[in-house]
């Protein structure tokens, strides 16, 4: 049974914990200050034949030699394992594995988890703030961790998640340029460097793309494709739980919430983009039956590779409530690292972290290997994708329990009813659930 948390809590809560943050401007977010020198020296002796162990639902690859390195020069072993993501969509199976082997003393010394993390948790005691080993505002951490991310599993003014901005995933369109040239159509790209990616002009330009060549009722293309409901949110300024003195409300039921929603119905049902036939979207996406696929960026290799010159990419557009200020917002795709409370090795844990944010010696080959490798020569590509990260925004709906299945199933995948209609419908259980997982009162 969840504890009972008193109500006090919630002042204590800073609100950007789980709204997300908005989006830095063009500038950044780093600190104009200088990073402060930080050199890195392995223990030699200190933690020979000690063992670290991570679980990840993935397998984490090296592709630098990092944990290698650290295991030569230090002797000790750092050991990844991959527990199972499960069948749900929501990654329970993980989850509720994880915090079961925490909360019987059996789990790891650190894991990757995503947003149902905070504020359930913290509060339960199965993971520590990072503060109790490192200093994530000291260097090498200052300038490394991600803006949004590090906020977002802040709780109680200590630090939770973090995650290197070196590696940020975040979902973007990509697109066909040499279809959307055919048909006589603006770039994508150059429309949003022009400030004028909007969802006005994709649905202009999606309505174009989407063909019925015969008249038979059946589409020989879709304008696009891809499950980019998070991006519809928060390209309209706002996300799944906004903070008003504190309180926690459904940002939904507020007009930029329910446009968002609006816009990403009459997308499928009007304008008729979304692919409707059955196949996979990166597959219809890379035999052209679909222009415009909305997908993470651990996918650009493999489009690249497909597509050559002719792929494209942008954000998802922006719509009329989004403060054109802030220039974009993307849905961040991390999964921080979180410290475990059954860590037996915080000393090593603390080297072993230092040594992955520190500024490694052969930076330049690096980035040459990831422009090769990922990007796929492909300069250009790569300083988009490093401007375009900083914008992240973390969807917020995965921090309140049963809110996303709720969502899902009542308005987001409800065609058949206005989202203006449906949200105020289950509102009174939406905001139930919001109140008592963030006050802590579920069982």
């Amino acid at each position: 049974m969840m504890k009972k948390i008193a109500l006090f809590l919630a002042t204590i809560l800073l609100i950007g914990i789980f709204a997300g943050c908005t989006p830095p401007s063009s500038e950044g977010t780093e600190s104009s200050a200088p990073e402060e020198p930080f050199a890195f020296s392995f223990e030699k002796e200190a933690f020979q034949g000690k063992e670290l162990t991570i679980w990840a639902h993935w397998q984490l690859p090296d592709p630098f030699g990092d944990i290698s390195r650290f295991e030569e020069e230090t002797g000790a072993i750092v050991t990844y394992e991959v527990i199972p993501y499960g069948a749900s969509y929501d990654g329970s199976e993980y989850r509720d594995k994880v915090s079961g082997k925490i909360a019987a003393g059996e789990g790891p010394d650190a894991c990757y988890l995503w947003q149902y993390a905070v504020p359930v948790w913290p509060r339960e005691g199965w993971v520590l703030p990072w503060e109790e080993i490192i200093d994530p505002s000291a260097a090498p951490f200052r300038s490394k961790l991600d803006h949004a991310v590090t906020e977002y599993y802040t709780y109680n003014e200590k630090t939770y998640g973090i995650i290197n901005s070196e590696e940020m995933d975040f979902y973007w369109i990509y697109y066909d340029k040499k279809i959307i040239s055919e048909a006589g159509l603006e770039d994508p790209y150059t429309l949003f460097r022009a400030g004028k990616w909007t969802w006005a002009k994709f649905n202009e330009i999606g309505q174009k793309l989407t063909i019925d060549a015969d008249g038979d009722g059946v589409k020989e293309r879709y304008a696009f494709g891809g499950y980019a409901t998070d991006g519809w949110i928060l390209g309209n300024g706002t996300n799944y739980v906004r903070f008003a003195n504190g309180q926690p409300k459904l940002a939904l039921a507020d007009p930029a919430g329910f446009t968002a929603m609006e816009q990403e119905r009459d997308v499928f049902m009007s304008i008729k983009a979304y692919s409707e036939s059955g196949e996979p979207d990166e597959e219809n996406f890379l035999t052209g039956k679909v222009v415009m696929y909305y997908e993470n960026t651990q996918a650009v290799t493999k489009l690249k590779e497909a597509k050559g010159e002719d792929l494209g990419v942008v954000p998802m557009p922006t719509g009329p409530n989004f403060d054109r200020k802030k220039v974009t917002a993307v849905e961040a795709g991390a999964i921080p690292m979180f410290l475990a409370s059954t860590c037996d090795e915080k000393e090593l844990l603390a080297h072993y972290v230092t040594w992955l944010f520190a500024e490694k010696e052969d930076k330049t080959e690096r980035k040459a290997q990831i422009i090769r490798d990922t990007f796929c020569g492909d300069e250009e590509l790569y300083r988009f994708h490093e401007e375009i990260k900083q914008y992240g925004v973390v969807p917020n709906d995965g921090s309140f329990g049963r809110l996303p299945k709720l969502l899902v199933l009542k308005v987001l995948w409800n065609y058949d009813q206005k989202p203006s209609d449906t949200i105020f419908g289950i509102l009174p259980q939406a905001q139930k659930e919001i109140e008592e997982v963030f006050y802590g009162t579920s069982d």
